[in-house]
């Protein structure tokens, strides 16, 4: 990108602010016009009439001013819209409510955290069934290899620590002693809360998205 396109634009309001800068510059100019050549010398040299001299200067300063105001047009911007453009038909620019530079950085910062949920919600659900199949594989894999230690009459560990089982499991646990069912609740109950986990992250990042998503339409609705 070249440093001249890349340069800000400068903004004006409406079309009035552009018409009041050009108007301000054309001011500026005949009054050094004339200070450096008086009309009323020049009317008395041309014994009544501009001599042709100012005349020349004038012109020349009409093609310079226009110059100027071709030159300014691609790097101003009023109320949002290129110069051009505005001008071409200034009713469009001043019925439309003044341009809200704060609000435009709002709404695109918006867009971005609606891009990013979006990106976090193909994220979950590359990742989520992929997790809870490991995580039932591994349950279901464990559970068999007591099970098989629980047949072959092997002794299975029953002083790991106690953990608080789930509501409708634990009158069952206070009516047995028996290592290999407590072991097998507790794995069960622990494999419920690890899908429980992994359930709650996707609707909480849905909901970011449908609240991310508010903003944006409420902006259309009004346009």
């Amino acid at each position: 990108m070249s440093e001249a396109t890349s340069l800000p634009k400068i903004a004006l309001e409406n079309v009035q602010d552009f018409l009041f800068i050009k108007e301000l510059l054309r001011k500026k100019t005949n009054e050094k016009l004339e200070l450096h050549l008086p009309e009323q010398a020049s009317r008395e040299a041309g014994h009544g009439e501009e001599d042709v001299f100012r005349k020349r200067v004038k012109v020349m300063i009409n093609e310079l001013l226009n110059n100027v105001y071709e030159k300014m047009l691609p790097n101003l911007t009023i109320n949002g819209f290129e110069a051009k453009d505005a001008l071409s038909d200034p009713s469009v620019a001043d019925t439309i409510e003044p341009f809200d530079y704060s609000l435009r950085a709002k709404v695109q910062n918006l867009y971005n955290d609606l891009e990013n949920a979006h990106t976090q919600i193909a994220q979950y659900r590359n990742r989520v069934p992929d997790i809870c199949q490991k995580t039932f594989a591994n349950t279901i894999k464990n559970e068999l290899e007591i099970l098989e230690k629980a047949v072959s009459g092997k002794q299975i560990n029953a002083n790991e620590p106690e953990q608080q089982l789930h509501p409708l499991e634990t009158e069952a646990s206070n009516t047995t002693g028996d290592p290999f069912i407590m072991t097998m609740k507790q794995r069960y109950l622990d494999t419920l809360k690890s899908v429980s986990i992994l359930s709650k992250e996707i609707p909480e990042v849905i909901a970011n998205l449908e609240e991310n998503l508010q903003f944006p339409r409420l902006m259309n609705e009004e346009n």
